[in-house]
């Protein structure tokens, strides 16, 4: 029941890309530590990857109002999540993305490159 547990099997299990065993423990790591923002952003991920967008974004969304107050850099990637989510939402096939800017956008350091 040590939250630490949870943190080390939600890592695991985000990085093996099983995303409703990752879900669940996430929510089991909440359940242990409910101010954790690291908690709560592993759920966000998780739930992005079982392809439940909306509840996604609305998770990175909150978090980025959230975190606006202790770290201004942390709150814009975690809008930059948010927008990650809403493209995947456009993407045509599972598993596939395309580009939200243009290659030479990304050559010339204008915004960094993603990948899915």
């Amino acid at each position: 029941d040590d939250p630490d547990v949870w943190r080390t099997l939600t890592s695991g299990r985000l990085r093996l890309r099983l995303w409703d065993a990752a879900l669940e423990s996430a929510r089991q790591w909440i359940a242990k530590d409910p101010l954790s923002i690291v908690a709560r952003n592993a759920e966000a991920f998780a739930l992005a990857g079982c392809q439940r967008y909306g509840e996604a974004h609305a998770r990175f969304s909150h978090l980025a109002a959230e975190a606006e107050a202790l770290d201004p850099k942390m709150a814009a990637n975690l809008r930059e999540c948010a927008s990650r989510v809403d493209e995947l939402w456009l993407v045509p096939k599972a598993g596939e993305a395309e580009l939200s800017t243009r290659p030479a956008q990304v050559l010339l350091a204008g915004r960094p490159p993603h990948f899915f």
